[in-house]
């Protein structure tokens, strides 16, 4: 998986028009956008690369966009989907109550659910393991490994 910053971004882009943009260059296995800004993951790094060198400047709504490879290093990263949260959870929240169990790299929260990265695998099942089911802010959350399409072997033997 590589993740890519998208900068400079219309207010009123939409996460499945940056989607559609990206996808012209290979699979997508994840978009988030915060603000002015975003991150498409891409399943492969050529494709990536790809996607970088043509739609880095490019006009969307009105805005030259920057597209450039992420420097956080969520590549080597385990990532965990965090369910059932309450409508008024921040990232900072998500990342007090995970940071006990280890590195957390990043924290996504949309809507009802986050994402987070955590530096390693058995960081990342002490947290599910610990936090499962358990009660955050009145709501039952629920806490897994997020799918993820970087498991598999894309290229076969």
């Amino acid at each position: 998986m590589v993740k890519i910053f998208v900068g400079r971004l219309p207010e009123d882009v939409k996460k499945s028009e940056l989607e559609e943009l990206f996808k012209a260059y290979g699979e997508i296995t994840d978009c988030s956008i915060l603000k002015n800004y975003g991150f498409v993951h891409m399943a492969d790094l050529n494709d990536a690369k790809k996607a970088i060198a043509g739609l880095d400047k490019t006009d969307l709504k009105g805005n030259s966009i920057n597209v450039e490879l992420s420097t956080t290093k969520v590549q080597k990263a385990s990532k965990i989907f965090v369910g059932n949260l309450p409508p008024e959870t921040k990232s900072a929240d998500i990342h007090k109550l995970f940071k006990k169990y280890g590195t957390v790299i990043e924290c996504d929260v949309v809507k009802n659910y986050a994402f987070v990265h955590m530096g390693r695998e058995n960081m990342a099942r002490d947290a599910i393991n610990g936090l499962n089911n358990t009660e955050f802010n009145g709501n039952k959350i629920g806490v897994q490994m997020a799918r993820s399409q970087r498991n598999l072997d894309m290229h076969g033997g």
